[in-house]
């Protein structure tokens, strides 16, 4: 994104310049999206954690098995 897109006056409003409750509400957008985690807890429960992130098996058949079963 360019540096001038969005210049630093540009954001005025009846109470002045809003770029420090602009970057204040980032901020806070990003710590809901984005989570500080704690490494040792994150090392600690990895295996809960893999478990809860993967994907659970498929349940479907192979194309080849569906082929041989056609044949």
């Amino acid at each position: 994104m360019r540096v001038d897109f969005f210049p630093h006056g540009a954001t005025q409003s009846n109470k002045g310049n809003m770029w420090r409750e602009t970057e204040f509400a980032l901020n806070l957008v990003q710590q809901a999206v984005n989570p500080r985690l704690n490494l040792q807890k994150c090392i600690e429960n990895w295996d809960i954690i893999k478990i809860k992130l993967s994907e659970k098996p498929r349940s479907r058949k192979g194309q080849m098995d569906k082929i041989i079963e056609l044949s």
